[in-house]
């Protein structure tokens, strides 16, 4: 979260409108099989981003409060093929609980 943070505030000490560009910004995390403890860790995650942009940044457009997340399929193994399928399933369910989804790529 330190690098976000250093990149918006980079971008935001050379002029530009933190809602210009907020929306876009993406996060890459581990989405494992333990799904309370990994819909908790986005949730908590989720909240503080959004105080962050807002308090800190001013952040006016909801889209900048979001995170857009890619999961990385640590779970799913070679040596047992329904590893694939299951362990997709299970990582998606986790990452977008409640969440509008799109191929590999969440908006929380």
């Amino acid at each position: 979260m330190a690098n976000a943070i250093e990149y918006v505030n980079t971008l935001v000490n050379r002029g530009l409108d933190v809602d210009s560009f907020a929306p876009r910004l993406s996060w890459h995390f581990q989405i494992h099989n333990n799904f309370f403890e990994e819909v908790a860790k986005l949730r908590a995650l989720r909240r503080m981003w959004a105080r962050i942009m807002k308090e800190r940044f001013g952040a006016k457009d909801p889209r900048s409060l979001m995170l857009w997340t890619l999961w990385a399929a640590a779970t799913m193994w070679k040596a047992w093929p329904g590893s694939r399928t299951n362990g997709t399933a299970n990582e998606s369910r986790n990452v977008c609980n409640g969440c509008k989804r799109w191929p590999k790529a969440t908006k929380i």
